[in-house]
């Protein structure tokens, strides 16, 4: 999926804005329980997040996503976190990297 929306987001570079966004959620067919995902995406970074539903919101995922990737971010207990990933993937521009 994360390929996928980098390709997708690519392809319509040209077509959108800087500030462009696309959000929702799939099942994961590849995954053998075909789990459900969330996923965020814009021109400056892809989120996709597995085996979260579609009430997980999106300040924690993001939140939890930032402790595990980030150096600045905040540490938080992980009981805060009502919808927590099995596993999450970012994809970022190569120039941002």
């Amino acid at each position: 999926m994360l390929v996928a929306l980098c390709g997708a987001l690519d392809t319509a570079r040209d077509m959108t804005e800087e500030d462009f966004e696309i959000t929702g959620d799939s099942l994961l067919d590849g995954c053998t329980r075909h789990c459900p995902a969330r996923f965020f995406a814009s021109h400056d970074r892809i989120r996709v997040f597995c085996e979260v539903d579609t009430a997980a919101e999106r300040s924690g995922l993001d939140r939890f996503a930032d402790a595990l990737l980030s150096s600045d971010a905040k540490a938080q207990p992980a009981d805060h976190l009502p919808h927590r990933p099995c596993s999450f993937g970012e994809a970022i521009p190569l120039s941002a990297a």
